[in-house]
């Protein structure tokens, strides 16, 4: 199984609270999406977080069908 993963070095947010809770609601989106298992979202593995970075597991997306006309 390929995964994605999307690493938030701490220096990012560690002294800023904006972008401390821009990142928790981040990752509660994700993980109420996960329950949607819609095809059209990318899903939301799981989260590991350290003092040095967070680190978000996604689906992996190849980009192949991927694009969609507006009217689709």
């Amino acid at each position: 199984v390929q995964v994605a993963l999307k690493v938030i070095p701490s220096k990012n947010y560690r002294h800023n609270d904006r972008a401390k809770q821009l990142l928790r609601t981040e990752v509660a989106v994700m993980s109420r999406i996960r329950k949607l298992a819609h095809p059209h979202l990318m899903q939301f593995k799981h989260t590991f977080e350290d003092a040095e970075k967070i680190v978000m597991v996604l689906e992996f997306l190849s980009g192949e069908g991927a694009c969609l006309s507006e009217e689709e």
